[in-house]
């Protein structure tokens, strides 16, 4: 049995999240994270947009935490979208240890220390690939809360992976690439609601989509006539739109079958 897929997928709880989705293709968020090293907690939050290559043999405690609704992309979409695993670090080891010194070297007020110029160069090469490494980085595990209660969970488990562009370059006063814990507020005020980011799309193709998991074969008949109101998804061409049925599994169907 293998330990990961071949294909890598987007849960969310809501049909209307799923069908938007579908419909406008995938947009990034503010994605708050706290790493913790050697117990001590750094927050901050990162524009990504998160996947998993679970096999579906091994999904239902995913689908528990994450929804009953995904979409299946193959590797090849997300290898040419730059989708990368996410890297887990445990609390106390050496690597973890090294992240200190490099958040506090993010937090500095560069822009203070340097004249205009020399700030330019550092922040398109050091700066902004080292932010880029961060936003890939999670805890192996760590305490979660979820309806205000807190246990110990692993996070190695969800077997992630990440879309994380850069883009400062064209909106770096509307766009930062990371809000530091003190920023929240101003991060809360600015983006009230999910999907965060409307410019920032990474469309859908019927030749992209290995799955498309609903809930239960309840939704089936009301998603293909949602279906037919997006002929983007398969060029509005008859035979595109039968492959693309053919894709349709439920949750339900995994959960007893696989």
């Amino acid at each position: 049995m293998p330990t990961s897929g071949n294909s890598v997928y987007h849960y969310t709880q809501e049909w209307t999240n799923f069908i938007k989705i579908l419909s406008e293709g995938f947009k990034l968020s503010y994605c708050k994270e706290t790493i913790i090293v050697d117990d001590k907690p750094r927050t901050f939050a990162v524009p990504i947009l998160s996947f998993c290559d679970i096999p579906l043999s091994q999904v239902k405690d995913h689908m528990l935490k994450y929804g009953r609704y995904a979409i299946g992309m193959t590797m090849e979409w997300a290898i040419q979208y730059g989708l990368n695993p996410v890297l887990y670090l445990e609390s106390h080891s050496i690597v973890n240890r090294s992240l200190n010194s490099v958040l506090d070297f993010l937090h500095e007020d560069w822009h203070k220390l340097m004249d205009k110029n020399t700030f330019s160069r550092f922040y398109d090469t050091t700066y902004k690939s080292t932010v880029c490494i961060l936003k890939s980085i999670k805890n192996y595990g760590g305490p979660l809360t979820r309806d205000g209660r807190t246990r110990r969970y692993k996070f190695y488990d969800e077997r992630e992976w990440r879309y994380t562009p850069v883009i400062a370059d064209e909106h770096n006063d509307e766009y930062p690439d990371i809000f530091w814990g003190d920023e929240f507020d101003d991060l809360r005020k600015r983006f009230p609601s999910k999907p965060h980011f409307n410019k920032y799309v990474i469309p859908i193709k019927t030749k992209d989509i290995r799955h498309l998991i609903l809930h239960s074969e309840h939704d089936i008949p009301l998603f293909i006539e949602d279906l037919k109101k997006m002929p983007h998804l398969y060029n509005d061409n008859a035979e595109e739109f039968q492959l693309l049925l053919t894709k349709i599994k439920t949750a339900t169907q995994i959960e007893e079958d696989y």
